[in-house]
């Protein structure tokens, strides 16, 4: 290839191309793929040397990694709210299953699992659910604590405080 190059490219043109190169590379382009496209494909052909291709390989390396950032930022904080919404929702629906799902998405998104060092069935944990008509001197009304957690068969499991108690 390595044809002439033209005399200062305009940096409307460079921005084009580096951005073309952008789409190139996230479509599976290799250099050799664009370096074809470049002399062949593009309308019109760019005439620039590899290097200068290189160079916008470059620059829309640099782009796509400056994208990554933002936007993986962004996601985590949007995918976290969305968790804690749905937590809060299944709570609210008293499904404990699907809140300790959530839970153990929210740990391993936050790698907080590897960072413990606990098991599968090292995790429980204890909710207590008062309906709102609770009576504190009613004795068929003590709190309705529940355990969720992994049981050592790896199922995942509700159950009262009280048969926690007699599980051991």
């Amino acid at each position: 290839m390595g044809g002439s190059v033209s005399s200062k490219t305009n940096r409307a043109t460079k921005l084009k191309r580096t951005e073309t190169i952008e789409s190139l590379l996230v479509m599976g382009f290799t250099r050799a793929d664009i370096i074809l496209f470049a002399s062949e494909k593009a309308q019109p052909p760019w005439d620039v040397s590899d290097r200068t291709i290189t160079n916008y390989i470059a620059a829309a390396n640099k782009n796509l990694e400056k994208a990554a950032e933002t936007h993986s930022e962004k996601e985590m904080g949007i995918l976290l709210r969305r968790l804690e919404d749905l937590y809060r929702r299944t709570l609210g629906i008293q499904d404990y299953k699907a809140a300790l799902a959530v839970l153990k998405e929210r740990s391993e998104t936050l790698g907080l699992k590897k960072q413990s060092g606990l098991g599968a069935t090292d995790v429980r944990i204890h909710v207590t659910h008062r309906p709102d008509n609770w009576n504190p001197d009613d004795p068929d009304q003590a709190d309705n604590r529940v355990v969720f957690g992994r049981t050592p068969d790896g199922s995942d499991r509700a159950y009262s405080e009280a048969e926690d108690r007699h599980d051991g």
